[in-house]
């Protein structure tokens, strides 16, 4: 028996009916929406078509029973709650790695961040936490415990104001150096710019700054940690100084803040011994810290600093790495580094073989030093 007509059509095609029932599930199970009028509007012969296009075009989106996205691992460098730090309220300068960037945090309530950042590597020494960097803007770089300590495309800037203001303010070109700290070679491959130059020790506490060094900061130390001149004496530099029999033209305090591992070398104990291992015209550098972020640590280094030496002379730069002006001393008992005429610093200059200079003009020496501390006011809590 063949079908009746009607029934062949009934059978073919959904009705109104089914097909309004049909969008309905259809709208329940997947929370389509749009296309559904335009799909009632379509010839019947369509409408089969119309809804399978739905289903395909139209996926469901996430509904509350739909399983939350996979949470990626944490990470237990940065994740995890970061130890209390006595002199950084909120964990100021603690590193962030936020997808592709790195945020740093020097006090409070300011921050700054390098974008398209990526971490090469992390060591837990027994001293510290080493994290090394790399930025499209300064190329790589290290933080120490937090603090960023240099980077390959600004350190110049840091290491020429700590070596150069203080070297030319000598009679005598410098001939043997120590260097507290300095572990990334920056400071040595500046002294290593006067050929009168002899030796020079960089007394280190950890040798895992070395180590990282020489791995990933070439474009900083540029082959001076290999320098036969260059010893480095990796171990406590209180250790060293008190047995030394070494006397110095000059010393540098490359190290970390105050409130770290290098404390006990901020005190006035610890730059008495230091003068017993200094010539009688020898010449200190030491950087300070932001005027802005850290104006008590300041003030403190500043006062303890004149409590121990004859001349003080304030001088200050902008490193970017740092996000701020950032200040430093060159202190003596012989002579004020800040008086010295900057066309004898040019003239010793010349005649010393100092090249290749980058941001230190002798020319310009006394653009560098300052007469006081700015009043940045106290740094936010």
């Amino acid at each position: 028996m063949r079908a009746h007509p009607r029934a062949k059509r009934r059978k073919a095609h959904y009705s109104n009916r089914q097909a309004c029932r049909c969008l309905a599930m259809l709208r329940r199970a997947t929370g389509v929406r749009a296309g559904i009028a335009n799909c009632l509007a379509t010839p019947p012969q369509r409408r089969h078509a119309t809804v399978k296009e739905l289903c395909r075009l139209e996926p469901k989106p996430p509904s509350s029973r739909t399983p939350p996205p996979a949470v990626p691992p944490a990470d237990p460098i940065h994740d995890a709650a970061p130890a209390h730090d006595i002199d950084r309220p909120d964990n100021a300068d603690r590193p962030d790695a936020q997808g592709n960037s790195l945020t740093l945090r020097p006090c409070a309530h300011y921050a700054y961040t390098f974008t398209g950042a990526r971490r090469l590597q992390t060591i837990d020494s027994a001293y510290q936490h080493i994290e090394v960097w790399e930025t499209p803007l300064l190329g790589k770089l290290f933080v120490l415990d937090k603090r960023p300590m240099t980077s390959e495309r600004d350190e110049y800037l840091y290491h020429e104001s700590m070596v150069h203001p203080g070297a030319l303010s000598r009679e005598q070109p410098p001939r043997r150096v120590l260097v507290l700290g300095g572990g990334d070679g920056g400071a040595a491959r500046q002294w290593l710019k006067y050929k009168a130059l002899e030796h020079i020790v960089i007394a280190e506490l950890d040798p895992a700054v070395v180590a990282m060094a020489r791995r990933h900061l070439q474009r900083v130390h540029r082959g001076a940690l290999d320098d036969p001149r260059v010893q480095i004496v990796t171990g406590d530099a209180l250790h060293f100084v008190q047995h030394t029999q070494e006397r110095f033209d000059a010393v540098v305090f490359d190290l970390t803040p105050p409130n770290s591992p290098a404390s006990t070398l901020y005190t006035h104990s610890f730059y008495a011994l230091l003068r017993t291992r200094m010539v009688d015209d020898a010449v200190l550098s030491i950087h300070l810290g932001s005027p802005l972020f850290q104006p008590g640590q300041v003030a403190a280094l500043l006062g303890t600093l004149r409590a121990a030496f004859g001349h003080v002379a304030l001088m200050q730069t902008y490193v970017p790495l740092y996000g701020s002006l950032w200040q430093m001393a060159v202190v003596s008992d012989a002579l004020d580094a800040g008086q010295l005429p900057a066309q004898r610093a040019a003239e010793r200059a010349a005649q010393w073989g100092l090249s290749g200079l980058e941001h230190y003009d002798p020319s310009r020496h006394d653009a560098f030093f300052i007469e006081r501390i700015p009043d940045c006011g106290t740094a936010p809590k």
